[in-house]
């Protein structure tokens, strides 16, 4: 039995039908995107440092580039914008915790800005208090039991 992925005519690229007649041709593969895009952008003396994606081990050595990239050009504040992050493993978290390191050792303000809830979530059972304090706007803690309005009713 032959496959039908057959390299008889000499160009591998050539997928080849049952009759062993060109199908289809793989004129080039397409570059996978990648999991994590890393942005920084300069707002006035702030730089604001967007990852989008999905964070982890096998990216964390780009972002650790740019955090040294954005911290040599001396901002007072670098601003991690994590709204278009997706996920975020150990290896991301830990990451994080090292910018931050990083920016108080440089003498730089450090904010994460727009995290999900999720995001904060993790951050919470991780027990990543440091990064929840960096927040923008600190996550509230919920109720847990509902006030009593004036009129007596709940809100």
């Amino acid at each position: 039995m032959t496959s039908l992925y057959s390299a008889s005519s000499g160009d591998p690229r050539v997928w080849r039908n049952a009759d062993g007649e060109p199908d289809l041709e793989v004129i080039g593969a397409a570059a996978p995107e990648p999991l994590l895009r890393v942005i920084a952008t300069c707002l006035g003396v702030d730089t604001v440092l967007a990852l989008v994606g999905e964070m982890d081990t096998s990216n964390t050595d780009a972002v650790r580039e740019a955090v040294v990239h954005c911290l040599a050009r001396k901002p007072a504040t670098l601003l991690v914008d994590l709204s278009g992050l997706t996920f975020c493993g150990a290896g991301g978290i830990h990451c994080l915790r090292w910018a931050l390191r990083r920016a108080e050792a440089d003498s730089v303000g450090f904010r994460i800005v727009a995290p999900a809830s999720w995001l904060c979530r993790v951050l919470n059972a991780s027990q990543a208090h440091d990064l929840l304090a960096a927040t923008a706007d600190p996550p509230r803690a919920a109720p847990t039991q509902p006030t009593v309005g004036p009129a007596g009713g709940r809100s």
